[in-house]
């Protein structure tokens, strides 16, 4: 049928829904069909307060209020609705891999609709996780902060993709696969370093520290370890350095204090 369309992998639309709706997603991880079978898309995200206008001619104003994003894999078929905004597929639709039901705004939510935004958005991010100085010290290794980081990357690589191809999507690996070589490799090393729970943390522990503090980078399980041994190294270094000024304090204060016990010595002398 002409109006027969495939899905290509990764590509999002989004289902708009009430309060009670988007609950229902959220715990059963599926979207279940209309009377007749079908599951309604958009493959734009609308302000929420034009989805009543632009998809409900008018009605249903609280169907603005949640939207649901829905990540398809490659080879979908769904079709166009009435509207050039409309779009759904047939029967329930399961797999977790295809949808998030997670309540991804509100008609209070903070809208990205610009691939410029999402970019400038993502330095904003690497700014304050990475910066040589930072003035907030608690939000490098924040896992909420992390989670955030995590869906941005990945709205804009998607962003990107739809711009310009799947070749973008390899070059965004490119880039969030993180070695020595980057600078936020050593930044998050001085970060780490400074981190005084460290010792006392076990490696689980250490990992999931380490996996918020470098969101959204990517580390190779070689490269993990690389990581931590280079902690492990200059955190033994400092301790090292620690106990050698320790002792050349002590070497000193014994040194100062003889003349003074040599005087008690002389004086214990002299007197009967």
């Amino acid at each position: 049928m002409a109006d027969t369309l495939t899905t290509t992998k990764g590509k999002i639309f989004y289902h708009y829904t009430d309060r009670k709706g988007a609950d229902g997603i959220a715990q059963s991880l599926m979207l279940a069909p209309n009377p007749q079978g079908q599951v309604f898309f958009t493959c734009e995200k609308i302000p929420a307060r034009e989805v009543s206008n632009a998809l409900f001619l008018g009605d249903h104003a609280e169907k603005g209020e949640y939207v649901v994003e829905v990540i398809c894999q490659e080879g979908l078929l769904y079709r166009k609705g009435k509207s050039e905004l409309e779009f759904f597929m047939q029967g329930t639709i399961r797999d977790p891999r295809h949808v998030t039901g997670e309540k991804k705004m509100t008609s209070k939510g903070f809208f990205i609709e610009d691939f410029y935004e999402l970019l400038a958005m993502q330095r904003v991010f690497r700014e304050a996780k990475f910066c040589f100085e930072p003035s907030d010290d608690e939000i490098s290794s924040s896992p909420i902060v992390a989670r955030l980081a995590q869906r941005l990357m990945e709205a804009l690589v998607n962003a990107d993709v739809e711009r310009k191809g799947e070749k973008k999507k390899n070059d965004w690996d490119d880039w969030l696969s993180l070695d020595e070589t980057r600078e936020e490799w050593g930044v998050a090393l001085t970060r780490t370093k400074k981190e005084q729970r460290w010792e006392s943390w076990s490696e689980k522990q250490q990992r999931e520290y380490l996996q918020s503090l470098l969101s959204p980078f990517i580390l190779t399980e070689e490269n993990l370890k690389k990581f931590m041994r280079e902690v492990n190294a200059q955190n033994a270094q400092l301790k090292k350095e620690a106990s050698k000024e320790q002792l050349q304090d002590e070497d000193v204060f014994s040194e100062q204090s003889l003349p003074h016990a040599a005087m008690k010595n002389t004086r214990n002398k002299l007197i009967p």
